[in-house]
């Protein structure tokens, strides 16, 4: 899937192999070996990047503290049962959008007696680390 042309050769871009496995820049011959492999023979590469331009709760975007993307860790639970257990949660925040001055923060929040609860927050002036 998802061929270009390139001067010498046609290069496979993405590759969707079985069961549910997505190879991104992974070898022509090659399959993908998990859910999602991402490869680059490229000095600095692969990069991923998540770009939120979306208006979210706080208002017309950007506005300060808005939500640029969460990446968020699921699994079972003793019972098995679904839905799935969300155990770790990481996000991206724009924390100031003011032109010049414009500041980030990431926030990891884990699971506790049930409870999804912030253990860290990064930014520029200071880490705070949340014992419980």
């Amino acid at each position: 899937m998802g061929v270009r042309q390139s001067p010498d050769l046609l290069q496979q871009d993405m590759k969707i192999g079985q069961p549910h496995k997505v190879g991104i820049g992974t070898p022509q011959t090659g399959q993908p070996n998990h859910e999602l492999e991402i490869e680059s023979t490229t000095t600095e590469k692969p990069v991923v990047n998540i770009k939120n331009t979306n208006a979210d709760a706080n208002g017309p975007s950007p506005a300060d503290n808005d939500s640029l993307g969460t990446i968020s860790f699921y699994g079972q639970d003793s019972a098995g049962g679904v839905p799935l257990t969300q155990y770790v949660e990481v996000k991206g925040v724009s924390a100031d959008v003011t032109d010049g001055v414009e500041n980030g923060q990431v926030i990891f929040s884990v699971m506790k007696a049930g409870t999804l609860k912030e253990v860290a927050r990064m930014n520029p002036e200071s880490t705070t680390a949340n014992h419980f």
